[in-house]
């Protein structure tokens, strides 16, 4: 999958928040939530879900608000981009980055100075 279809699959998601989809998980109420375009398509991810009180968040990218396009300038401003994406989500669901107990980034190459 190329870099504009990942970020087409994101900005789907991101605006989809409310379009949310209860499912039942054994005592724990679980929601997908997803995008109207990506409900449409069938994509068989979510770029969130709620179980119970925990919502996890996975796939983002540093990818421009309404736009299929990442931000301008390489890797700093696209983690910027990263962050306010994840922000958005998380309002979105009531919550904020002081509700976030556990982070996870995965980098195509860490050759990258202001990584390390």
């Amino acid at each position: 999958m190329n870099k504009l279809s990942k970020a087409a699959l994101v900005l789907m998601a991101v605006l989809g928040l409310a379009y949310a989809t209860p499912v039942a998980a054994g005592d724990e109420q679980v929601y997908f939530y997803n995008a109207p375009p990506a409900i449409a398509a069938k994509f068989p991810i979510s770029l969130a879900v709620r179980v119970g009180d925990i919502l996890y968040l996975s796939g983002f990218t540093g990818v421009l608000p309404g736009k299929p396009e990442l931000a301008p300038g390489g890797i700093e401003p696209e983690t910027t981009q990263i962050m306010q994406n994840i922000g958005n989500i998380l309002r979105a669901s009531g919550l904020t980055f002081d509700d976030v107990f556990n982070a996870l980034r995965c980098l195509q190459t860490v050759q990258i100075g202001c990584v390390r």
